[in-house]
């Protein structure tokens, strides 16, 4: 099983927060927060399927969408992450906007 999470700890200033799949496993008990390899450890950890280790940081994360299929997951990203700079874009926008009606 796989989800797509938020990292809520790594929320930039625009209000863009990073997100990536990641193996059920490495859930914590309340699904709150993750075990994470950390960025460099990460494509290795889940190609390997690799259970979470003592040395994985928890982060605090949300919960996007949890499937079996990975493909599915990855369909979901895309979505996510293109909704995301849309949103993002859209708000720049509008605070230009703001800034020459001012």
């Amino acid at each position: 099983m796989f989800a797509l999470v938020a990292f809520l700890a790594d929320e930039h200033k625009g209000g863009t927060v990073p997100c990536e799949i990641i193996h059920y496993s490495w859930f914590m008990s309340d699904q709150l927060a993750s075990s994470w390899p950390g960025s460099t450890g990460y494509f290795t950890a889940f190609k390997n399927s690799s259970p979470p280790r003592r040395n994985w940081k928890a982060e605090r994360v949300i919960v996007k969408f949890v499937f079996d299929q990975l493909d599915l997951v990855r369909l979901k990203r895309d979505k996510f992450i293109n909704n995301s700079e849309i949103e993002t874009s859209m708000d720049e926008e509008v605070r230009k906007t703001y800034k020459d009606y001012l």
